[in-house]
């Protein structure tokens, strides 16, 4: 009987918000810690946070 292949998450890449608008800031991940950041707000159509919950599932990582 054939053991079915583990399903690999869709890897989504977060890009730090404003990375568009000045060239010093690259476009890795930080946490936006601002009081007015619309990010950290998460108002609509803005950019999304990452949370735990976008990491893959333990059982589906082959070791």
């Amino acid at each position: 009987m054939a053991v079915p292949l583990p399903s690999k998450k869709t890897v989504k890449k977060y890009k730090r918000p404003q990375t568009d608008c000045k060239i010093s800031v690259k476009t890795n991940w930080r946490r936006s810690e601002s009081i007015d950041s619309l990010v950290r707000r998460k108002l609509k159509g803005c950019t999304l946070m990452p949370n735990y919950n976008n990491g893959s599932n333990d059982k589906s990582i082959v070791k």
